[in-house]
């Protein structure tokens, strides 16, 4: 008997099949958490601070094959604020699905999505999904890489362990650059800000967020119960976060997560978040990363941040250098769409150089 197959909406009781599939095919997540992978799903998708289950199937006789998932949240386009979701968690099961199936969990997210005021959507899409989200769903690519910005720490364990051509090439720049300009770097010292390591995130940092998003065109809503629920919830992950003060004053955070074992393990600067015209306070804070990596024993340390960021700049005074992304990846690419053709953030679209706010942690990938 052929199997029945069959798309649908997420359904109360279809995340054990779920968070099967995703490990089966993804490896999910894809970095360690402390709690066990339902837990981690329920945080992301159960529990974030919207509500909104976006999540479409493809289903057999035997189980969940084809996933496709969004993650509400709210984000600041020009000066108005409005729902928005991040696409994540993309996959089918080829030995079960067909390639094309995915579009059928696609379509069942996005009528879920219809039934609430989201207006916008962003995705980092892998290359085989690009063309068909283009054309399909209304998508534009706004030709705006994720860079990967890298500084190694430990040269001999680092080339040990990614002996493979290419990222050895890069990193090995990474390495000789670094240490040719780390004395230029060492005195520019910035004065008067302090460093200090947040154990909760208080309503301080939401008027941070008020303040610095000004730089921007288009930035995620930091406020404190998004940086809560992304960063100090366990079933997140391991994060810890650097907040900068001048005169007892927020004016800037990093986020930061550790990866591995002690000796082993790599840094990542998931996000970071500044006054406007404050470079010196981004650079007190990748100062700070690269010092927390070096306590505990990292091997290197890299951040994921949009091509033409103004924070780049803190990072090349760090020592680090645009390097290939780890484990083979693609560069990611930001997509938007404009969901019910809205004219102010159609306004904004097309400009033509566009002050984006966008950070490995503004995606699945940390």
């Amino acid at each position: 008997m052929k199997a029945s197959v069959r798309a649908r909406g997420y359904r109360e009781g279809d995340e054990e099949e779920i968070v099967q599939l995703l490990d089966r095919i993804l490896g999910w997540p894809a970095f360690d958490i402390p709690v066990s992978k339902i837990d981690h799903w329920r945080w992301k998708y159960a529990e974030n601070p919207i509500g909104y289950k976006l999540i479409g199937l493809v289903k057999d006789d035997r189980g969940v094959i084809c996933h496709s998932a969004g993650v509400p949240m709210r984000i600041k386009v020009g000066r108005g604020t409005y729902l928005c979701t991040d696409g994540v968690d993309v996959c089918w099961d080829p030995a079960r699905a067909r390639p094309e199936r995915i579009f059928d969990a696609i379509n069942e997210k996005q009528k879920l999505k219809a039934k609430y005021p989201i207006d916008f959507d962003y995705v980092f899409p892998v290359e085989d999904m690009r063309d068909a989200l283009m054309k399909e769903f209304g998508y534009v690519d706004l030709g705006l890489p994720l860079h990967s910005y890298l500084r190694v720490l430990d040269p001999g364990k680092f080339f040990e362990e990614n002996a493979e051509g290419v990222l050895k090439r890069s990193a090995y720049r990474a390495y000789v650059t670094t240490q040719n300009g780390l004395h230029a770097s060492r005195r520019r010292s910035a004065k008067g800000i302090g460093l200090r390591e947040a154990d909760s995130i208080g309503p301080e940092m939401t008027d941070l967020f008020v303040k610095a998003s000004e730089a921007f065109d288009i930035i995620v809503v930091r406020d404190q119960e998004h940086l809560n629920w992304r960063y100090r919830d366990e079933r997140a992950g391991r994060f810890r976060i650097l907040i900068a003060e001048k005169e007892g004053k927020a004016i800037g955070y990093a986020v930061l997560k550790f990866e591995g074992k002690g000796g082993h393990g790599i840094c990542c600067i998931a996000d970071m978040l500044v006054l406007p015209g404050r470079p010196n306070v981004a650079a007190s804070l990748v100062k700070g990363a690269v010092s927390f990596a070096e306590e505990n024993d990292a091997i290197s340390i890299y951040c994921g941040i949009l091509k033409g960021h103004p924070y780049i700049r803190a990072l090349e005074g760090a020592g680090f250098v645009r390097s290939r992304w780890r484990h083979k990846i693609r560069e990611p690419t930001l997509a938007v769409s404009n969901r019910n053709g809205l004219p102010e953030i159609g306004a904004m679209l097309s400009k033509k150089r566009m002050r984006i706010h966008m950070m490995l942690g503004d995606t699945d990938s940390v």
